[in-house]
């Protein structure tokens, strides 16, 4: 570990995970001492949940071009499960600067640790820090394109602030949102990019050798191939929306509000 560095690992996972035994096991092979914060549920969603100074704000469906074939995306541009995903990882952030941490290292519980954190070195001006190997980067460990990598990755106090400030509106899936923001992405997401000054913008940098990979299955772990498990988040999608018409309080819930107005947009432009 970096010289001086007071860093705090997060693991964020839904409370009755069976992912949690998984990750600990790996963690503790490879001696990494982490905190699991429990991640924000689509029940908890429903039931009102919000993040303080973190509003959802779907007016600009451009960033779904590029997964316009995925038959979710023609219902909302947001699942309640990403909308959650993101919460949980401002949760981890805010967590970090209550505690006045120099670094927060934050891992999703499908993180495969594969070696130890101790001698890691963080740039100095690295504002997050990738610790697999889904981002494109060179031999410096500079980034040279759009990836994906929310499984792992360690954010600077600077870093925790610039996201912050970049999350005070939540309108892409996070990792989508935080390499829309990162400088060196690339031209894929640039333009999706909120109307921020370039210093609110994330320095981006990519460890040379991961500690960390993602599985190399899909993601679900009930559905064995990509369009079976698009076309049933799409079923639970159209179960959500149908129970929130109704719901009694989902005119008082930030996500419901979010979800509704993009399925009136997309069943507007649909008809036209």
């Amino acid at each position: 570990m970096t010289s001086g560095t007071d860093l705090a690992v997060f693991c964020i996972s839904l409370r009755d995970s069976p992912r949690r035994a998984t990750f600990a096991a790996a963690a503790a092979a490879h001696s990494v001492a982490f905190e699991f914060i429990d991640a924000i549920s689509p029940a908890d969603l429903r039931r009102g949940f919000t993040i303080e100074n973190c509003r959802i704000d779907i007016t600009d469906l451009r960033w779904t071009r590029h997964e316009q074939l995925d038959p979710r995306r023609q219902e909302a541009p947001l699942l309640f499960t990403e909308i959650g995903c993101a919460y949980s990882h401002i949760a981890c952030w805010l967590i970090g600067q209550a505690r006045k941490l120099d670094h927060v290292c934050v891992f999703e519980d499908d993180a495969i640790i594969c070696r130890p954190l101790a001698d890691i070195s963080i740039p100095a001006t690295a504002d997050i820090l990738y610790l697999s190997e889904r981002v494109p980067h060179n031999s410096r460990g500079e980034m040279t394109g759009a990836g994906c990598g929310t499984e792992g990755y360690i954010l600077s106090r600077r870093g925790i602030l610039k996201c912050l400030e970049i999350f005070r509106v939540l309108y892409m899936p996070i990792d989508l949102q935080l390499m829309a923001h990162c400088i060196g992405s690339g031209d894929r997401f640039a333009g999706y990019r909120r109307d921020l000054d370039i210093e609110h913008c994330l320095n981006g940098r990519v460890v040379t050798e991961p500690y960390c990979r993602h599985p190399e299955h899909d993601q679900s772990q009930v559905f064995a191939i990509n369009p079976q498990r698009i076309a049933a988040e799409r079923d639970l999608l159209h179960r959500d929306l149908a129970a929130l018409r109704h719901s009694t309080s989902w005119r008082v819930t930030a996500p419901a509000r979010a979800m509704m107005t993009a399925l009136r947009r997309t069943l507007r432009a649909g008809t036209r």
